[in-house]
């Protein structure tokens, strides 16, 4: 109920069917924010993988390669919904 009620033009959805025009200007914010993710995210591997970081064997090495994965993983999540985005405003 609530949260239906909310931004985003949760009220289109309960008023009788999906509209994007309700939901453009959410769609370009998250686009805005996957773009700064990739962006950050790749900087960060970029610097871990040039300062040779992942091929040491010190105390934190395991932090390193946790960085990596999560950084990894959120560019793939950040191309996907990039992807989809594209995709639902090209039906629409």
């Amino acid at each position: 109920g609530v949260v239906a009620e909310g931004g985003l033009g949760g009220r289109e959805l309960l008023g009788g069917g999906f509209h994007l025009a309700a939901f453009e200007g959410a769609f370009d914010s998250c686009f805005d924010v996957g773009q700064g993710l990739v962006v950050t995210a790749g900087g960060g591997l970029a610097f871990m993988i040039a300062a040779g970081k992942l091929s040491r064997h010190n105390s934190d090495w395991i932090a390193n390669h946790v960085f990596v994965a999560g950084g990894g993983a959120l560019i793939v999540v950040s191309v996907l919904a990039f992807l989809a985005q594209r995709s639902i405003l090209r039906r629409n």
